[in-house]
């Protein structure tokens, strides 16, 4: 049974095992993928911009303008506002790996930008590397989220089910303790000194 279980969850969460690899050698190597060591995020590029045809003179609250321009642009999911409506600008960060978006309305000029972010695959795996959280009042990120949570069981339960196999294997008991005890002196040196 737990080499099923050791098995089965890491075939299940395979492309995550890959994207958080990927990203991680696009993190610790950017330099090599972006030829700077700094994140370069991909620019914005204006893709529509028209007249403020949306009433949205009978709302006052900056989230329910977001929501209600997010569903004309039929772009609804993960976001974040800069500005306030109350002041007539908000900018609103429809968050996406594949690209994201930013609006930006302007109540006093009844103008409405809309601008996509292009696709930059370092920039695409940083993003995926760190989504995480159940702060968004949408299905898909809580999915991510739950499968997020999944993965921290998956390691937890990789390494603890490695143990009780290597424990189950007596020809590999000495070189498995030889190892335990190398790379966990290891991590103490190194949690002790960076």
């Amino acid at each position: 049974m737990i080499r099923k279980i050791h098995l089965l969850l890491g075939m299940f969460l395979t492309p995550w095992v890959i994207m958080y690899a990927a990203s991680t050698i696009a993190m610790q190597h950017r330099d090599l993928f972006t030829g700077s060591t700094k994140r370069i995020e991909p620019k914005y590029e204006i893709v529509r911009e028209e007249a403020l045809s949306l009433d949205l003179s009978s709302s006052e609250n900056s989230q329910v303008v977001a929501s209600q321009v997010l569903e004309y642009l039929d772009l609804e999911g993960s976001h974040r506002l800069l500005g306030n409506w109350e002041e007539g600008h908000l900018e609103i960060l429809r968050n996406r790996p594949i690209g994201s978006y930013r609006i930006t309305v302007d109540a006093n000029a009844k103008i409405m930008t809309v601008e996509k972010q292009g696709f930059g695959m370092s920039y695409f795996l940083e993003m995926l590397h760190r989504r995480s959280k159940f702060n968004q009042p949408y299905w898909a990120n809580d999915a991510w989220a739950v499968i997020v949570d999944l993965f921290i069981v998956a390691i937890l339960s990789w390494a603890f089910t490695g143990l009780w196999l290597w424990w189950k294997m007596k020809p590999t008991r000495v070189l498995g303790a030889i190892c335990v005890f190398l790379g966990s002196a290891l991590f103490a040196f190194l949690v002790s000194t960076i």
